[in-house]
């Protein structure tokens, strides 16, 4: 604990929670570098069906790992978030992951009729595609009403709101086990 306090500005007593809080809940399994490609590969990845950018993701934003979009004021960080939001519940059948998504707006910049316009590009994109009945059946479920249903909004004020939700997200998880993102915006 001495070495944690040092090193993490950290009180003795918050030291000692942390790595009682490790000990307990710590994942301590040693993988071989094979196990962890062979975990790594049977990850599946959000699709945005924009050839160049899922090229550049080596197939899409991976699912289970921190992605951070970073630029310049206006160039566009909330609306590709908001079209991953979308995205992540693209059905599995289209090569989606059929997930849901838990969008932290802590700007206010969370726009509904963007999302709306956005689900419905996606869901014309997605009818374009579909060539077999099992893609077809999919397309009478994956609609503008369903998607804006698997977005959990949370509108944060301050990095102390953030913080408490974040605390709560375990719980939230539990509950909704199909979230496959989390958005920061």
């Amino acid at each position: 604990p001495e070495q944690l306090t040092r090193d993490a500005g950290v009180s003795q007593q918050e030291a000692q929670e942390v790595l009682q809080a490790v000990r307990i809940h710590g994942d301590r399994v040693s993988l071989t570098g094979l196990e962890l490609l062979k975990k790594e590969e049977e990850l599946r990845s959000i699709v945005t069906f924009c050839s160049q950018l899922d090229e550049a993701l080596d197939g899409g934003l991976p699912v289970g790992k921190t992605t951070e979009i970073c630029g310049v004021p206006g160039v566009g960080k909330t609306q590709l978030c908001l079209q991953l939001a979308v995205d992540v519940q693209v059905p599995q059948c289209f090569g989606g992951v059929e997930g849901q998504v838990i969008f932290y707006d802590t700007e206010g910049s969370f726009l509904p009729q963007r999302v709306v316009d956005i689900a419905t590009a996606t869901i014309r994109h997605c009818s374009l595609l579909a060539e077999d009945e099992e893609q077809r059946v999919a397309m009478t479920t994956f609609t503008v009403e369903s998607i804006l249903s698997n977005i959990f909004l949370v509108r944060c004020h301050d990095v102390a709101e953030l913080m408490a939700e974040l605390h709560l997200l375990p719980d939230f998880l539990r509950d909704w086990p199909r979230v496959r993102l989390l958005v920061i915006d």
